[in-house]
C-alpha cells in the first residue's frame, strides 16, 4: 500500500481536517494495532475482522467471515 499524499483541504471545516490528518496519520505510519487475544474468538465480530491468538509459543489469525455473527475461520499458524 502506498502512503496517503496532502490534499487542499482550503475551506474544509476544522473537524473534517482533523479528521483527515488522523486517518492518514494512521494509514501511512502504522498507527494501528490487531486486536491479541489469549484465546480464540467468541464475540461477535464484523466481516473480514482479524484477530491475533497466542497462546504458548503459538499464534494464529482468526478472520470473521460474516457480519454481526461469531463466525471466525482460522486463517492461519504460525511458531513463535
Amino acid at each position: 500500500m502506498s502512503k496517503v499524499g496532502d490534499y487542499d483541504d482550503h475551506g474544509v471545516p476544522q473537524n473534517q481536517r482533523d479528521f483527515n490528518d488522523d486517518v492518514r496519520r494512521v494509514i501511512n505510519f502504522g498507527k494501528y494495532q490487531q486486536a491479541v487475544l489469549s484465546s480464540p474468538p467468541g464475540f461477535i465480530g464484523r466481516l473480514g475482522e482479524q484477530v491475533t491468538v497466542i497462546s504458548g509459543t503459538t499464534g494464529r489469525i482468526y478472520i470473521c467471515t460474516t457480519d454481526n455473527k461469531a463466525t471466525w475461520a482460522l486463517g492461519f499458524t504460525f511458531t513463535l
